[in-house]
């Protein structure tokens, strides 16, 4: 997902609105606990339900990371 498809997803939301992170089908959540925005990450897997398809190190892309 990249920040402008979540942009538009909660453009119309309160900022009172609960930020949290969850697995796919999962009924239960995370509280994020942090956002980090690192400079040199690297997609590794395109797929969504890669695991740590995401490389924080060594790249040459921004990402904003929800930290929990």
């Amino acid at each position: 997902m990249k920040l402008g498809d979540f942009r538009k997803k909660t453009k119309d939301l309160d900022d009172g609105v609960i930020l949290a992170i969850a697995e796919v089908d999962e009924a239960a959540a995370m509280n994020i606990r942090d956002v980090e925005i690192v400079e040199d990450a690297s997609v590794q897997d395109r797929r969504a339900e890669g695991k740590e398809a995401i490389d924080l190190d060594g790249g040459k892309q921004k990402a904003v990371v929800l930290r929990y």
